[in-house]
C-alpha cells in the first residue's frame, strides 16, 4: 500500500468495532453499487459458509488510481492542519486497511 506521508508517526485513537463495521459496510456498499467487486462463498468443513468480496479489474484500477490517492491526500491534509483531527486520520487509515494486498476486502479486527 502506498505510504500516505513520511516523517514522524501520529498516535491515533483506536476505532471501535462498530465504527470499523460501519466504515467497512459503507465502502462495501459503494463498491457493490459501482459494480467493482465480485462475491464468492467459501464452504468450510464444519458446514459454515462465509462470503468474501474481491475487486474485479475495474476495481483494482479504481483502488490504485483514485481510492488510495484520495485517502493519502485526506490524511496529508489533516496532518497539515494546525490542530489535526486524529480520529479522521484513524478513519482514513482504516478505509485503506480494508483493501488487502490481493484486492480482497477485509474486515479488520
Amino acid at each position: 500500500m502506498p505510504t500516505a506521508y513520511t516523517g514522524e508517526c501520529d498516535e491515533t485513537p483506536e476505532l471501535s468495532n462498530s465504527q470499523k463495521d460501519a466504515i467497512y459496510e459503507t465502502f462495501l456498499n459503494y463498491f457493490i453499487e459501482k459494480n467493482i467487486v465480485t462475491s464468492r462463498v467459501s464452504q468450510y468443513t464444519d458446514g459454515t459458509q462465509k462470503e468474501y468480496f474481491d475487486m474485479n479489474k475495474a476495481g483494482e484500477t479504481f483502488i490504485n488510481k483514485y481510492y488510495f490517492p484520495f485517502l493519502q491526500r485526506k490524511i496529508q491534509e489533516e496532518r497539515e492542519k494546525e490542530k489535526p483531527n486524529l480520529k479522521y486520520i484513524s478513519i482514513y487509515r482504516y478505509a485503506a486497511d480494508i483493501i488487502g494486498y490481493d484486492y480482497e476486502l477485509r474486515k479488520g479486527e
